[in-house]
């Protein structure tokens, strides 16, 4: 097992409550508040009893000083899923006391992927949906350079088939040109997280049909918020890297554009599957709102990789800007890159490692230092 390693030095820093006067101090608790401070506890001491800790002569024989008590609880060693070490750490802290905890994060060439094809299948992706299948096993391929635990989901999205996203008529949805073309949808799932090999990928994806719509912007987002939170349907693991892949060639339907067909709810936020795998609350509820993207892709750690065609990308560029660990690649017409795409997004996230500190209380700051460099393990 190949191990990358980085070393950090995490420096916790309580904030002083009190002035650096000791004898301001009158009680015991509010000496030991000041790190600055020692207390006397000598019964047979009068007058001044918190004293300062620099001073020479304390005049004392039992001095008080709290130190800072650092206990590991959970210390595993790093593996294919433990990437930080220790785990666990309680700390009991003297306000205005400083103190190191030093830890290590690893990174693993086996580290469980899970990656999901979200497929813009609406008319003017036919072309590219078909290379994209034939790519089947140069995709599985690339992925596998990168770690041999993934697994491979597929899912589809078009649009809300109501006005004035969609026609009436379906004959403007579906043209007699057209063969093996159905209405337009939400979000379907087609195929679950799972080990797929080249020739099932491709006849998967070719046996899928296309669907239309009337307008140009599509329901991307509405396809990712159900990828993202119906976790059991597509099978995420909870300790694997998720990585998200849209693919479309047209504008994405934000929040609100629902009201121009008559739905005013927004959207709840939760999974709604039916049981043909498709999403059953599309006619319902609004389209997502972008923070609401930003805030699951954030809460459940999602890469998303937004594979868009070059005429979309500004636009798709400041999507991304908005939604935090997310990727926005230029797909060719023909999906001819879409490997270099996917190799190319998560090299920059594995070769990049971001600690943070979260839910802090608000007398304790917190600065990280970075030791960085290479070692096998």
């Amino acid at each position: 097992m190949h191990w990358t390693e980085r070393c950090f030095i995490l420096l916790l820093i309580p904030l002083a409550i009190s002035a650096q006067n000791c004898k301001q101090h009158e009680t015991c608790g509010a000496c030991m508040s000041d790190a600055s401070c020692q207390w006397c506890s000598d019964l047979e001491k009068s007058g001044q009893r918190c004293l300062d800790a620099s001073a020479e002569d304390f005049n004392c024989e039992k001095l008080v000083s709290v130190e800072n008590e650092e206990d590991i609880q959970s210390n595993s060693d790093l593996d294919n899923s433990i990437l930080i070490q220790p785990q666990v750490v309680n700390l009991e802290l003297r306000p205005g006391l400083k103190h190191d905890l030093e830890f290590t994060i690893g990174q693993s060439d086996e580290y469980p992927v899970d990656i999901y094809f979200l497929f813009d299948l609406s008319r003017s992706m036919n072309d590219s949906r078909n290379n994209f299948a034939e790519q089947g096993a140069a995709i599985i391929d690339s992925i596998k350079e990168i770690t041999d635990d993934v697994q491979i989901g597929f899912g589809s999205f078009v649009d809300k088939n109501v006005p004035p996203f969609a026609s009436t008529n379906p004959q403007w949805n579906c043209p007699a040109s057209f063969d093996h073309c159905i209405q337009p949808y939400s979000f379907c799932h087609q195929v679950t997280l799972g080990q797929l090999d080249a020739e099932k990928f491709k006849t998967t994806i070719k046996g899928l049909p296309i669907s239309g719509n009337v307008d140009d912007p599509e329901g991307a987002l509405e396809a990712l918020l159900q990828a993202m939170l119906c976790k059991t349907e597509i099978g995420w693991r909870d300790s694997s890297r998720k990585i998200i892949l849209v693919a479309t060639d047209r504008d994405y339907h934000n929040a609100l554009d629902g009201k121009l067909a008559g739905i005013l709810f927004p959207n709840d936020g939760k999974c709604h599957l039916g049981s043909d795998s498709c999403y059953s609350e599309s006619q319902h509820m609004d389209y997502p709102s972008v923070s609401q993207i930003n805030y699951v892709a954030h809460q459940d750690s999602f890469l998303l990789i937004f594979a868009i065609s070059q005429e979309y990308f500004p636009i798709y560029n400041a999507l991304s800007g908005q939604i935090r660990d997310s990727r926005v690649a230029i797909l060719k017409k023909d999906a001819s890159n879409i490997v270099q795409i996917i190799s190319d997004s998560y090299n920059q996230v594995v070769t990049n490692v971001e600690v943070k500190a979260i839910n802090l209380p608000k007398d304790i700051s917190i600065d990280f230092q970075g030791s960085c460099g290479n070692s096998n393990r």
